[in-house]
């Protein structure tokens, strides 16, 4: 039986049992069969107008494991245009299980030529018993993909020490709980030009292996994949190549941290758990600062160390991360996922971000003054004005975690998610409002130190390019032997 319960304040979100829009139970937690609380969303979305979208969500009740469907609510709609949906879900699992939560969004049919996809906008990982050391921590949204009219994903959660690593059956042994945050959105190709590419993985080491000379917890990696845009369309039995002129975004879908080598790694040795946890080679650490920061993209490719293209084929971008205790460095490993949108109606505000190890003198810490905080969830509104864009999408592509004091501790919970986002245009300026709220959390058994954090959110805008027409290379639909105009629906 589910009992519900007024609680502290965990996190504006919102439980849902089988409804289509509800505003109820804001601030509650719910007790689950194992006796845990779990936190359940509430996100208080104005939705833009009335919706011919239908947002009835069933409770999801797994037996492993446990999860709890958090109410998706439409940020904004464009109807047959321009569809972003907010939601997400929470789950829990017991020792040696791999949380994997599924999720959807379903595309309204008026959708003619519809596409979609969704980027991680949060996430947050607990233990349900004491606080624990950190081996690896990692949330993912895995190969979002279309089946029929519907969006389908599924969300990975894993936090762990090192406990049972020479059993690899009980790699994961205390039972814990991942919640995350989805911004899923879908557009009609007729009207808004973008494509959209596989997910792909990168990998940042700070090893001694792969940055024998590191001497800082900062680690960096350059990655590149193909502009969506550059790849060919068939339509109606012709080819089309939509041609060099498309920009192209990163968008986030998920992250790996483990401390240890990369090298050691051996993927295949996890496919007992269901899914592969990332730099596993038995060590564990107490935390002082946790980061990702995923830099500005650009339509250019570097072929070697003297020759370079900016032909807009390929999207190239530097991604950084931190994973540090009170020693100066560690080996550690983190991999992001991430996705490629390229087209003509595409655009990115990426807002400046860095990220910097805390340097504390090799253990030596001055803790003088420094006392627990009352509460464990950092919350603050941000509000962004005079968007040129007729729809944005805001992305969670930078976040840094770190106790106070300078003091390295145990983990209980951790996490970062944005929430409560709104999108307004104002009709006489035609110029957009971004609202959202962002919470944080880092905190070991007794409170002390309290957390502090940092985040950036990137901006995805895209417009109405009007009735989809593609510049091709000739060829079939293109205009005989060179370039043309093609109709693509």
């Amino acid at each position: 039986m589910i009992a519900v319960a007024t609680l502290m304040r965990f996190s504006p979100i919102k439980f849902v049992g089988s409804l289509r829009r509800s505003y109820a139970l804001r601030g509650m937690l719910v007790a689950n069969a194992f006796g845990a609380l779990v936190p359940v969303c509430r996100s208080g979305i104005r939705p833009t107008g009335v919706s011919r979208y239908a947002l009835a969500i069933p409770f999801v009740l797994l037996l492993t494991p446990m999860q709890n469907v958090l109410a998706d609510n439409i940020v904004f709609e464009d109807p047959g245009k321009f569809l972003m949906v907010e939601g997400g879900s929470c789950g829990q699992g017991g020792a040696s299980e791999v949380l994997r939560l599924p999720g959807s969004m379903q595309i309204p049919d008026d959708y003619a030529s519809g596409m979609a996809t969704v980027v991680l906008n949060g996430w947050r990982l607990g233990y349900l018993g004491d606080d624990h050391k950190l081996q690896s921590a990692r949330a993912i949204i895995s190969e979002p993909r279309l089946n029929g009219r519907s969006l389908q994903w599924e969300a990975v959660g894993v936090l762990h020490d090192d406990a049972g690593f020479l059993d690899l059956s009980e790699a994961i042994d205390d039972p814990y709980e991942f919640c995350y945050r989805y911004l899923a959105f879908a557009w009609d190709r007729a009207d808004i030009h973008a494509l959209l590419g596989p997910q792909s993985r990168g990998t940042i080491d700070n090893d001694d292996d792969n940055q024998p000379r590191s001497t800082t917890a900062l680690a960096a990696g350059s990655f590149s994949v193909q502009n969506p845009w550059s790849k060919a369309i068939v339509n109606g039995g012709a080819i089309h190549r939509p041609g060099r002129e498309g920009r192209a975004a990163i968008l986030p879908q998920g992250f790996i941290a483990a401390w240890g080598n990369a090298n050691d790694v051996n993927e295949d040795a996890f496919d007992g758990l269901g899914a592969y946890l990332g730099g596993f080679d038995g060590s564990d650490n107490h935390l002082l600062q946790i980061a990702y920061n995923r830099g500005a993209s650009a339509t250019f490719e570097s072929l070697n160390d003297n020759q370079a293209k900016a032909s807009g084929l390929h999207v190239s971008w530097d991604s950084y991360a931190i994973l540090k205790d009170n020693k100066t460095r560690r080996d550690f490993t983190v991999d992001e996922y991430t996705v490629a949108l390229g087209g003509r109606d595409i655009e990115v505000i990426d807002p400046p971000f860095s990220i910097l190890p805390r340097e504390d003198n090799e253990g030596v810490v001055d803790a003088t003054g420094c006392i627990g905080g009352s509460d464990d969830v950092l919350t603050k509104e941000i509000v962004v004005d005079d968007i040129a864009f007729e729809y944005a999408v805001p992305m969670l592509t930078g976040w840094e975690l770190n106790y106070a004091c300078e003091e390295d501790e145990n983990v209980l919970q951790m996490g970062m998610w944005i929430h409560d986002v709104s999108f307004e245009k104002d009709p006489n300026t035609g110029m957009g409002r971004l609202r959202y709220s962002v919470s944080s959390q880092l905190r070991d058994a007794d409170l002390n130190p309290p957390h502090q954090s940092r985040h950036k959110v990137s901006i995805l805008g895209l417009r109405n390019g009007g009735p989809y027409r593609v510049i091709g290379s000739g060829g079939p639909g293109g205009g005989p032997g060179g370039p043309g105009l093609a109709p693509v629906k």
